[in-house]
């Protein structure tokens, strides 16, 4: 096969030029610039990633599931209308997050106790007249998995500091345990 150089006009008896794989104006194969091929290429692997990113999560959230959680909540050394100012069927919300954490189903109460110094030297717990300690039980819907358990993508952790409110009353207490049914 011979070939015409059109420049010079001279013919030639090679046969034809290799394609190389980058032409001399940075295109791959002639066809495309190898700096758009690039480009092309990141947004091709942006799009997958962010597609397999949110299916994922509406997998993640198809899943949730509530279930009835039971949490001990400890407040301590409080007046007795304190005690008084919570009722059995109360609803319970975080105070900061206005949260809805469950209802109270049960309310016990002890005396309040310190420590003090007796005549040995000795520390002894001794009750605080007109102080008590209460304790809420409350009963709630919340997320549970392997992982966590939240009732509105709030952690309920066993020695979590909450303030709680009720319609009647607002006080500082402590998660001291949580039971899932």
């Amino acid at each position: 096969m011979y070939l015409k150089d059109f420049k010079t006009g001279q013919i030639s008896m090679e046969r034809g030029v290799k394609m190389g794989l980058i032409d001399q104006k940075g295109r791959l194969f002639g066809l495309i610039n190898l700096i758009d091929l690039v480009v092309l290429l990141m947004v091709v692997v942006l799009a997958f990633g962010t597609y397999t990113k949110m299916a994922a999560r509406a997998q993640q959230n198809q899943q949730i599931v509530l279930q009835e959680i039971e949490m001990d909540m400890f407040i301590k050394d409080v007046m007795p209308f304190a005690l008084e100012s919570f009722s059995v069927g109360d609803i319970v919300k975080d105070a900061n997050s206005k949260t809805v954490l469950g209802t109270i189903s049960e309310i016990k109460s002890e005396p309040y106790q310190e420590p003090v110094v007796d005549l040995q030297g000795n520390y002894v717990m001794k009750e605080v007249p007109n102080k008590l300690n209460i304790i809420l039980t409350v009963t709630g819907k919340a997320q549970v998995n392997n992982n966590s358990i939240q009732i509105q993508k709030d952690d309920v952790l066993v020695g979590n500091i909450l303030i709680i409110n009720t319609h009647k009353s607002k006080a500082q207490a402590v998660i001291i345990g949580v039971r899932t049914e």
